[in-house]
């Protein structure tokens, strides 16, 4: 199976000049808690619920006037609709990401979440593994816990 097979093709896009408050109200209509950003089609980044709440609101600044573009991901990790789901798994997982924009001829395509994979995958040992290796903080991967 690969990543075709699963990705969401219905998705939102955010713009780079859009106010934190308004992609908030997205995630919230759409349930989802990140959304690529876009220019003319062209994935440039991403912005997370995480990235709402901890890097803008919990430092007292304002989602109300601040803006996609100072608190988005830019150039995140994408993948192409062909690759397989365990090497897409395999991906999320050795980067620590939840998410991943598919990318095709430069243009956003789809997304595929661990919620998607830990359903199509049929695997209960390889979801949990997947799990573990997001879930666990960079420093005690660093130091082999």
């Amino acid at each position: 199976m690969y990543v075709r097979d699963i990705m969401v093709t219905e998705f939102h896009c955010a713009s780079p000049g859009e106010k934190l408050s308004d992609i908030a109200q997205a995630m919230k209509r759409h349930n989802v808690g990140a959304i690529p950003v876009c220019d003319n089609g062209r994935l440039i980044g991403i912005i997370t619920d995480r990235d709402i709440a901890i890097e803008c609101a919990s430092s007292g600044l304002d989602p109300q006037k601040c803006e996609v573009k100072e608190f988005m991901t830019v150039s995140p990790l994408a993948v192409h609709p062909g690759l397989d789901l365990r090497e897409a798994a395999e991906l999320m997982g050795r980067e620590q990401v939840r998410r991943l924009p598919v990318v095709e001829g430069g243009k956003l395509v789809g997304m595929i979440s661990l919620g998607d994979l830990a359903f199509h995958l049929g695997d209960d040992a390889a979801v949990a593994d997947l799990l573990r290796r997001i879930s666990t903080p960079i420093r005690a991967m660093a130091a082999g816990r």
